[in-house]
């Protein structure tokens, strides 16, 4: 038999259960759809500290007794619900910095994301450059190619500062079609390279540290892990 304990002051149960019985009779008592009130439920128990405040899949099936599908729907549902655009890009942002390699594929990044809705949203992103993702091996692995990591990354680098990166490239001697998209494929290629053929499946702290350098947009740090990994013009 499960058994937990949870402590609650009574000031935070009165707040959590006022809010709870507060959107329950909106627009009416008696009137939300099922779907509407497992939301409510699933946040009031997350208030109270029976799930955690961002509960991973499996700890939805685990501590619910619900099947993984029906876990990922209540937690879309519940995401949809609360997080904005500018929201979903600070965990997209945080996403890219946790970059997985694969053994044996040096052509594609892997991402671990257990927002269903952050999945989405990436997808409406790269659909605008008519790519797709493949998210037939797993609904909380996405695979990317380095193209597409590098339509990721592009947006969170100022245009100013990816203006002074081709501009310092060109004057250091790479072809003038550099773009910012093929300097980061560039790198991401040769990553792809180095640890696809180490055993097992890696997170390659290099590439996060790198990753985190063009993600903090600041030029100094870019350059520095562009001279480390690529050697000629050609690279990119």
């Amino acid at each position: 038999m499960e058994s937990s304990t949870i402590t609650i002051t009574p000031e935070k149960c009165k707040d959590v259960l006022t809010h709870f019985l507060s959107q329950y009779k909106t627009p009416a008592f008696g009137t939300l759809p099922k779907r509407e009130i497992d939301i409510l439920i699933y946040q009031l128990m997350k208030d109270v500290g029976i799930i955690s405040s961002n509960p991973s899949i499996y700890e939805l099936v685990e501590k619910l007794h619900v099947t993984r599908s029906r876990a990922i729907t209540l937690k879309y549902d519940a995401n949809l619900r609360k997080f904005s655009t500018e929201e979903l890009e600070v965990q997209l942002k945080a996403t890219l910095s946790r970059p997985v390699i694969k053994r044996g594929d040096a052509k594609h990044i892997c991402f671990e994301i257990e927002n269903p809705l952050l999945t989405d949203y990436i997808r409406h992103i790269l659909m605008k450059d008519n790519y797709a993702i493949d998210g037939s091996f797993s609904p909380t692995i996405v695979v990317l190619s380095h193209e597409m990591v590098a339509i990721l990354l592009e947006r969170f680098v100022p245009k100013g500062i990816q203006e002074d990166i081709i501009n310092r490239l060109v004057l250091g001697g790479y072809r003038q079609q550099v773009t910012i998209k093929t300097v980061f494929s560039g790198m991401l290629r040769q990553f792809g390279k180095r640890f696809a053929g180490q055993i097992g499946e890696i997170v390659a702290e290099d590439l996060v540290e790198y990753s985190s350098n063009f993600l903090t947009g600041n030029i100094e740090d870019v350059l520095s892990a562009l001279q480390h990994i690529v050697v000629d013009g050609d690279a990119l």
